[in-house]
């Protein structure tokens, strides 16, 4: 996917098109994959070939995180994060995703059967790449907080918890200690 052109070893690597492994959820009772392909989220039924769309486009400000599915396999949650400033311009990527202080995320839930994609929660500074289903509490969801200076290599030094808790259902997001 979009997000996998980054700078390695003074060259760039990947297109900006096709499949990425992370990006993929599978609903194992109803047989339902869901993945990111571009700008869109889609699902396809592993055992009848159906597709969908649940996602048109995200615009080419946001790059998808891991999808995960609930455990009633109703409804899709997804984060979406601000995309490479440079790939945006247009631009050779020569700096790291993390050297921007600016990045922003949204969580997204899409019902599995199509419709209104509905944001439950907002950060800037910050950028999420996982967000998944509580198997045992199907409206909670997990997911990580990841903010300036070094976003995923350590925060901002101990001072914002990196996992989160959300309600699907509303309610404040609160950190896990």
């Amino acid at each position: 996917s979009r997000d996998y052109i980054h700078p390695f070893n003074g060259s760039e690597f990947g297109d900006g098109r096709g499949l990425s492994g992370n990006r993929l959820a599978l609903a194992p009772r109803s047989g339902w994959a869901i993945f990111a392909v571009e700008r869109s989220l889609r699902a396809v039924n592993i055992h009848t070939l159906e597709h969908r769309r649940l996602i048109e486009d995200i615009g080419p400000e946001w790059i998808f995180g891991a999808p995960s599915i609930s455990a009633d396999e109703s409804t899709v949650v997804v984060a979406l994060s601000t995309a490479h400033p440079q790939i945006l311009r247009g631009e050779i990527v020569n700096r790291d995703y993390i050297s921007y202080p600016d990045h922003r995320f949204r969580l997204v839930l899409v019902p599995l059967a199509g419709g209104e994609t509905r944001a439950i929660f907002e950060r800037e500074p910050g950028q999420c790449s996982h967000s998944s289903y509580n198997p045992v509490h199907p409206s909670l969801i997990y997911f990580d907080v990841n903010v300036p200076p070094i976003y995923w290599n350590g925060n901002d030094g101990g001072g914002t918890p990196r996992l989160w808790l959300i309600d699907d259902r509303g309610g404040e997001a609160r950190p896990l200690r």
